[in-house]
């Protein structure tokens, strides 16, 4: 197979490499071990043939003998239950949705909505979450009604999740668990049900090893070997992915407690300020999401003297409020360090979507699309400021 990816360094270029298939067939089996799985499970595949990893659990059931079913996001959401998951692979934005699905299905008022309530305002811990999966077939059966019984994990990749979404998730009683790769190394960590901590990708699978690097940037060594380089680069442009030795640069920034690996954000994606601070776009668009109306949010401001954001609606020529959102920017800036705080924002008429080709089929946002799009109106932002 030869696989498709934007890759780790900042060139526009779509970068191309050969699979080494015993690379694929090392992941299904190291993935059903793992997990314990077995040849009854049904496992739900979304988005199949975006990403080489979703591919590669479809290969993974012709070679090891499980049970698949390919299915679309809408199909799924709709009828999750007659589906009968056992495993479900999918991306953050679908996760978003069976949250939607199941809110709009639970009680809205009485005991039990007071019990679900509690427990959605529990933080996070290895006791909270197996409590929730304790007492979800009592507590909210409609998720059982939506899902059905038979769910064994949930994998959160192929694209950046919100601390939110997946904290819902767990105090559903959902099993979700979240792993970190790229399509150069495949799956690189994973969260397991006897080694988990939220918020945090580990452990580091069999026959992978992780370092980081002086900047804090995760690079990784392979015992089965996925690929070398890319295809279609030079020598030069390969090596500042694939650095020596067998050593390949995510371009993942990302900091290790007692052993558990966080991801802080990708490299090419930090903005670095015309006075030279460094600052993660990720965290501050987490916090311009949260505003009402909005679905999108991506924060811009290389070599320039302050912040700007763009921010998209779910719907095309939503009725926004402008006073609104300018206080709740600075209510947001309140709690931000000065560099970090925007100073002005790109309302735009439509969401990013697939269909105008603000976003990829795994639901992640053309950073580099998206700012030359709409460059004269963002460079429009800082000119009225000067």
């Amino acid at each position: 197979m030869v696989a498709f990816t934007s890759g780790s360094t900042s060139t526009a270029k779509v970068k191309s490499f050969r699979v080494n298939s015993a690379s694929t067939e090392l992941f299904i089996d190291t993935f059903v071990e793992l997990y314990r799985f077995t040849h009854d499970e049904n496992w739900i595949v979304c988005h199949s043939f975006s990403h080489i990893v979703h591919l590669e659990y479809v290969l993974g059931g012709l070679c090891w003998g499980y049970n698949i079913t390919i299915t679309d996001p809408l199909r799924l959401v709709l009828n999750a239950a007659q589906l009968k998951p056992s495993i479900l692979v999918t991306v953050p934005g679908v996760y978003e949705q069976i949250v939607g699905l199941i809110k709009s299905k639970l009680p809205k008022s009485g005991p039990r909505r007071a019990l679900i309530n509690k427990l959605l305002e529990q933080p996070v811990s290895e006791e909270t979450r197996l409590l929730a999966q304790t007492i979800q077939p009592i507590l909210m059966p409609e998720i059982n009604k939506l899902l059905g019984n038979q769910l064994k994990v949930m994998i959160f990749g192929s694209a950046p999740s919100t601390k939110e979404l997946k904290r819902t998730l767990i105090l559903f009683g959902l099993p979700v668990y979240e792993g970190y790769g790229m399509s150069e190394t495949n799956m690189l960590t994973c969260n397991l049900p006897n080694q988990y901590r939220y918020n945090t990708v580990n452990p580091v699978w069999p026959g992978v090893e992780l370092k980081l690097n002086e900047k804090g940037v995760i690079q990784a060594k392979l015992q089965c070997k996925r690929t070398s380089s890319y295809l279609n680069l030079t020598t030069e442009e390969n090596a500042q992915t694939f650095i020596g030795d067998g050593w390949i640069d995510t371009g993942d920034v990302g900091e290790f407690e007692d052993g558990f690996l966080s991801i802080i954000g990708r490299v090419k994606e930090l903005i670095i300020t015309n006075r030279g601070e460094n600052v993660n776009p990720a965290p501050i668009e987490l916090k311009l999401k949260k505003i009402e109306g909005f679905k999108d949010a991506l924060v811009f401001g290389n070599n320039k003297p302050f912040l700007v954001a763009v921010l998209a609606p779910y719907q095309a020529n939503s009725p926004l409020n402008s006073d609104r959102i300018t206080a709740a920017v600075t209510v947001i800036n309140k709690s931000l360090p000065v560099s970090e705080r925007i100073r002005d924002y790109l309302l735009i008429k439509e969401p990013f979507t697939e269909a105008n080709g603000l976003l990829t089929r795994s639901g992640k946002s053309r950073i580099s699309l998206i700012e030359e799009r709409f460059q004269s109106e963002i460079e429009a932002l800082y000119e009225r400021h000067n």
